[in-house]
């Protein structure tokens, strides 16, 4: 049997360091949700990695929001996928940008479209090109037009033909010149007659010759005269 089983929550949150890292994988197994709810700002970061990755979804759910943003860079690289995947919109809220960096592709793709949409522009900008690169086309659709903003022309450069044809009219249109000049000519080529009706004057002004080149001719009929003229 654990030492922890039978001990009260607040006999678990009075534990050292030292005590918490010298716990058991069994021991974190036998932890009720109350117990790691009681965790401490000083315990959390003292969990050893491979005690972190057993934790049930209802154990990582019970991990208070203030302690979410106190998982040191190795803690945050190690959950598993289905460990990012129950984060709760609060706990993904309080994800630091430093621990936003060390997710792994799969990790970023486990988060849910909309616990995604709830991040502000400072954790998106935070986002790798590589994440980006990751993300699903419902994850990528889930953006505000303001955190897709955030994207580099790497980034959006980046993103394959299938992620750019999920973007909705209202994101093109938010798009800045330099992210449009951006798009890979091979993956403007994709985009639906409708998608090109979200792309303001301003943004056809700077499309570059290849980009222009790479048009159907189903997207230039789909051009208004307004389009057409900044072409």
């Amino acid at each position: 049997m654990s030492i922890i089983t039978g001990m009260s929550p607040a006999q678990v949150a009075v534990l050292t360091t030292a005590q918490i890292a010298a716990l058991t994988t069994e021991d974190f197994k036998a932890m009720t949700t109350a117990q790691v709810n009681a965790l401490t700002s000083v315990q959390v970061p003292a969990i050893e990695t491979r005690d972190l990755v057993i934790l049930s979804t209802s154990q990582i759910q019970a991990i208070q929001t203030y302690n979410i943003q106190l998982l040191l860079a190795n803690q945050a690289k190690a959950l598993t996928a289905s460990q990012v995947k129950a984060l709760t919109s609060d706990q993904v809220k309080a994800l630091t940008t430093s621990n936003i960096t060390q997710l792994s592709a799969a990790q970023i793709k486990a988060v849910d479209a909309g616990d995604l949409a709830v991040l502000s522009t400072d954790q998106i900008a935070s986002l790798t090109s590589n994440q980006t690169a990751a993300l699903s086309t419902q994850q990528l659709g889930a953006l505000s037009t303001d955190q897709l903003l955030t994207f580099t022309t790497d980034e959006i450069k980046a993103l394959t033909t299938a992620q750019v044809k999920g973007l909705t009219t209202e994101q093109i249109a938010a798009l800045s010149t330099a992210q449009i000049s951006s798009i890979e000519a091979a993956d403007l080529a994709s985009f639906s007659t409708s998608q090109m009706s979200g792309f303001t004057t301003d943004a056809i002004s700077v499309l570059s010759t290849a980009q222009v080149r790479g048009l159907t001719s189903g997207q230039l009929k789909a051009l208004t005269s307004d389009q057409l003229k900044a072409l």
